[in-house]
């Protein structure tokens, strides 16, 4: 009997109940869904990195000997060390692409993966394993022979397999946003293939470990190693995989915000819906309660009414969610990484989240009915005590009298309906902060793009030198092209015991290279000056003033300099000088490009390894934020959606909860277009006391997101009046629409019905 009666229930309150099914659903579709995207990349790169033995640590010097490796392998905690030549080729294609080739001594530690082809053999020095992604780019298959050149060596070998390296997740050339594999790719070939085996030039080491202090363990190799100039990188810190835990931890927060707006709703809509059902059955359960139903028997049947909704709406939504939401971010994402396969996993999580969604429901659905079902029966059955209220502050002041009946109907109706006002408030904020975190993440994004190409580099080309170029030559290209020097390399900071990777910007005058300070705002670097990056220096706890220490990669010996200015750098955080200060820390000025005004498009001298100019920049980071547009497009579906059920079902309350006080104005003489007033004055007010609540937060819920974005990153949050004119629009479009959807139900109110007492 009790379950017909729920199924009547919801039947008459269908658009009620349906909302709490879909807040239920929404919360645990888009929780499940982000989570089982990152959860799934997640899998897939411990899967890929176990199975490759991916190393904990990377050495790259001039030449390790047999004695070097095994003087590591004895340090303790070390498990594995294995030896590697490296070189820089260039492919024999019409483009020159730059192919990085890895002569193996053994095949142990980061083992190249084979897509399609034999498996690597040591011992085999006629074959060459290619990267998947560049065979892709040039249309090589197993069997193809082909050429690489480097340092006036050719190597020609034929194609045996098609692979993929867990250290090459994320790679492009220098200063490309966008990875092109017809430009770039990379080779393993056994050292039997090296040119003069017994001479070859051990350039890289990989280890094992199990050790965890790794600073101390860094020591202890330098030390083993007589300190030699050696470059230690620890897994971590390795550009690749870095790139894409940033990408992982950054959904991760989204993940976890934004269903959580979604679930204060749901809450909330139960709590509102549950309120005016167990109020208006006043009569139904006092009935129960005489024919001898118990109170536990009674709350569990209105408990159902929480529980089965936001079930059905919960695990559908963590069913479905990682079908769909995965496959939105996959595409873009899989033309900027290189994994195996990209395929979501159900995170365990999302169960967690599921269960505390229905339980908090069901929880709603107890607080609104528990107070009823405290009274005997005989006083269930009588109609409800009117609330005693009491006038507000205002009512008691001399303004009261002088405000307008519209204004006097609708303040007091919002204290006497506090939960419904806070539920409206609560959707048009979070229509709101979702619409203003997702224009503001566009304009910043824009922002971003100028900021980088426009504000600080004011050039037309960049000119990359080769490793190998001599000073002289340098000066000679730079003087041909009209151009400046400009320098920038890896370097190492510390803070104490806080340490991280970056680097230093070195250049000869500020025309072309732009420093800006932390209110975006030129400034001009003198000599003797040293300019720390905002997001680096609040990484490591520093400020105007202290002292830090830094090295370039492969130094030895920490340089300790003291902060002059504080920057902002949009990509690329480390350190900023001029050539003078540089030169004068005992450095060697080395500069890696050229940067010039002239469009360039070819230049041909050995030297110059890439050129870049600044429309192909700007074009690859458009690219490269293709998944941020998606997730701007997300954002403002899912306002627009939450605002829309929010206020619908706030609407359908309010008119339920008052359709005595309406007829009653009907009675005496009210129009339908003044109620209609009346009614969409108070949705104005909620609406834009949220639309004002809600722009500070959804610039922080954007900060937040920011933050995730990887150390190397600083965006500048930014929302144009534009934007917030169009958040505005939409807010108060959606509050003022769903109003409008009610005045019919203002003109067909039967007024005999709505006023006549309890029978």
């Amino acid at each position: 009997m009790l379950l017909l009666k729920m199924l009547r229930d919801i039947k008459r309150n269908l658009s009620q109940f349906i909302v709490i099914f879909i807040m239920a659903f929404m919360a645990t579709f888009v929780f499940s869904g982000i989570s089982a995207e990152w959860y799934g990349i997640e899998k897939t790169i411990s899967e890929y990195t176990t199975k490759s033995n991916f190393a904990d640590i990377y050495l790259y010097g001039d030449n390790f000997t047999k004695d070097d490796l095994n003087n590591i392998k004895n340090i303790s905690g070390v498990t594995e060390v294995e030896r590697r030549v490296y070189l820089q080729g260039i492919g024999d294609f019409d483009n020159n692409p730059t192919i990085s080739l890895y002569f193996l001594e053994n095949n142990s530690i980061n083992k190249p993966q084979v897509v399609e082809g034999k498996d690597f053999n040591t011992n085999d020095d006629e074959n060459i394993w290619i990267d998947k992604n560049f065979a892709k780019a040039k249309n090589l298959k197993v069997g193809d022979t082909i050429s690489v050149s480097s340092n006036g060596v050719t190597i020609k070998n034929k194609v045996a397999g098609i692979v993929e390296s867990p250290e090459y997740i994320y790679y492009s050339n220098d200063e490309d946003l966008w990875p092109d594999y017809s430009k770039i790719g990379y080779a393993f070939l056994s050292i039997n293939s090296f040119p003069n085996k017994d001479m070859a030039p051990y350039t890289s080491l990989l280890v094992k470990t199990t050790r965890t202090d790794s600073d101390k363990l860094e020591d202890e190799i330098k030390q083993v190693l007589n300190n030699k100039k050696v470059t230690i990188i620890l897994k971590d810190n390795l550009p690749s995989y870095k790139a894409i835990l940033n990408e992982v931890e950054q959904h991760q927060v989204m993940g976890s915000l934004f269903p959580l707006v979604f679930i204060l709703i749901a809450i909330l809509a139960m709590l509102t819906t549950m309120t005016r059902l167990v109020n208006n059955q006043r009569t139904q359960i006092g009935t129960l309660k005489a024919l001898g139903f118990s109170k536990r028997k009674i709350l569990f049947h209105y408990l159902s009414y929480g529980f089965y909704l936001s079930l059905v709406g919960s695990l559908l939504g963590a069913l479905t969610g990682p079908m769909v939401i995965p496959y939105l971010f996959y595409p873009s994402m899989s033309s900027f990484y290189s994994l195996p396969e990209w395929k979501s996993s159900i995170a365990p999580i999302t169960w967690i989240v599921t269960i505390l969604s229905i339980l908090l429901c069901t929880c709603a659905t107890y607080l609104s009915c528990k107070n009823l079902l405290k009274d005997c029966a005989a006083k269930t059955l009588r109609p409800k005590s009117p609330k005693k209220t009491k006038r507000s502050f205002i009512e008691k002041t001399k303004l009261w009298n002088k405000l307008d009946f519209n204004i006097q109907w609708n303040l007091r109706d919002i204290s006497r309906a506090k939960i419904r006002s806070i539920m409206g408030f609560f959707g048009a904020m979070s229509c709101m902060t979702l619409l203003v975190c997702a224009f503001s993440e566009n304009d910043s994004v824009d922002y971003m793009k100028k900021w980088i190409y426009s504000e600080i580099n004011q050039y037309e080309t960049q000119l990359n030198f080769k490793d190998n170029t001599s000073i002289s030559d340098k000066e000679s290209i730079c003087n041909d092209v009209n151009g400046q020097l400009f320098m920038s390399t890896a370097i190492e900071v510390k803070n104490g015991d806080s340490k991280t990777v970056g680097k230093v910007t070195v250049i000869e005058n500020d025309n072309l290279y732009k420093v800006m300070d932390k209110k975006l705002n030129y400034i001009n670097l003198n000599d003797n000056e040293i300019a720390l990056s905002s997001r680096m220096a609040n990484n490591l706890g520093l400020k105007k003033g202290d002292t830090i220490k830094w090295r370039l990669y492969g130094e030895n010996n920490w340089i300790e300099s003291t902060i002059d200015v504080i920057n902002r750098i949009p990509i690329g955080q480390g350190l900023t000088m001029t050539k003078s200060t540089y030169e004068k820390l005992g450095y060697t000025y080395n500069a890696t490009s050229i940067i010039t005004t002239e469009k360039i498009a070819k230049y041909n001298n050995d030297n110059i390894a890439t050129i870049f100019s600044i429309k192909d920049l700007s074009d690859s980071w458009d690219k490269s934020m293709e998944a941020m547009n998606i997730m701007v497009y997300v954002l403002i579906i899912a306002a627009i959606s939450l605002a829309l059920v929010v206020l619908y079902n706030l609407g359908l309350l309010s008119f339920a909860e008052r359709e005595k006080e309406l007829a009653t104005l009907k009675v005496i003489g009210f129009k339908a277009k003044k109620i209609r007033k009346l009614l969409l004055t108070q949705s104005l007010w909620l609406s834009i006391l949220g639309i004002i609540v809600g722009i500070p937060i959804g610039l922080e819920l954007l900060y937040i997101i920011c933050t995730t974005s990887g150390e190397d990153f600083d965006f500048a949050i930014k929302l144009s009046p534009l934007s917030i004119i169009i958040s505005t629009a939409i807010t108060l479009g959606v509050s003022i629409l769903v109003n409008l959807l009610f005045s019919k139900k203002i003109k067909n109110i039967d007024m005999v019905e709505s006023l006549k007492g309890v029978e």
